[in-house]
């Protein structure tokens, strides 16, 4: 084996176990159970405009309060263009387009549970899901 071949398989190992390390996101199932756990909360969270006390709850890493939505992070992976986020966006007027990363409405299609946005020329994409009380489940991917 040529030392650039021994490079190559080296790098593709310490990429995977590097990714393999900083994998954080919850898995969908997860993210909705702890909707599901704590809907009260994420509820009176939306009525009062205080966000603050979901941070608290199990899997939360961050909550970012954005012009038009509220994304609750749950975590990601990835590296540079091969990046994964998941979590829970609030839209107070109920649309599927508030999250930051989300498309015009007009570019999702109807995808089992929510909508499907994914790039023409790209890898790109956005899902979400709604949950109810105007909260989604989203997974972006670029």
């Amino acid at each position: 084996m040529s030392y650039l071949s021994k490079f190559w398989a080296s790098f593709v190992f310490l990429t995977i176990v590097i990714s393999a390390l900083f994998d954080s996101a919850p898995s969908k199932a997860d993210i909705i159970a702890v909707f599901d756990e704590n809907e009260a909360a994420f509820v009176e969270a939306a009525e009062s405009g205080d966000f603050s006390e979901l941070e608290q709850l199990r899997d939360i890493q961050e909550v970012k309060l954005r012009d038009n939505s509220v994304d609750i992070f749950f975590g990601g992976y990835g590296f540079a263009s091969a990046t994964s986020y998941y979590g829970i966006f609030y839209s107070a007027d109920g649309s599927i387009d508030a999250h930051a990363f989300a498309p015009s409405k007009n570019n999702f299609v109807r995808n089992g549970s929510g909508w499907l946005y994914k790039e023409r020329y790209g890898d790109n994409s956005f899902y979400c899901e709604p949950l109810g009380h105007d909260f989604f489940y989203y997974e972006a991917h670029f």
